[in-house]
């Protein structure tokens, strides 16, 4: 269960976010693992709906840890009320730039992503 505390203590501690019993209390959204200013075109972070499909419930790091997402396996979920951004995500590139993206849009940038960095390119954490 996500609490809405605010972000403040980043060190490494029990009563840190980095505590495994505190991640994601303060994050609500995916982070790319690969990205870099070495790989403009690659996702830093974005919106946390992002499913395998579109009834299907957010990915999410709970058990798994960092995911790798597939382009065709890329929806804006709509399961439980999760729609955010009428059917659009906001995405940060790791140039800094910001972009508004649908589905195709998504599955487009995610295929660039990987054809330009490899397969680890979209490798992300999502909340739990």
């Amino acid at each position: 269960m996500r609490s809405n505390a605010s972000a403040e203590d980043f060190q490494n501690g029990p009563l840190s976010l980095s505590a495994t019993n505190n991640r994601d209390l303060a994050v609500s959204y995916l982070i790319g693992l690969e990205a870099d200013e070495a790989r403009p075109q690659a996702i830093l972070a974005g919106d946390r709906n992002l499913a395998p499909s579109r009834w299907a419930p957010p990915f999410t790091s709970t058990k798994h840890g960092a995911l790798k997402v597939p382009p065709h396996h890329a929806w804006w979920s709509q399961a439980d009320g999760h729609n955010l951004h009428a059917n659009f995500g906001h995405f940060v590139m790791a140039d800094g730039s910001v972009q508004k993206l649908t589905v195709e849009q998504l599955r487009k940038a995610l295929q660039t992503s990987e054809a330009a960095y490899g397969t680890n390119a979209n490798l992300f954490l999502f909340p739990q």
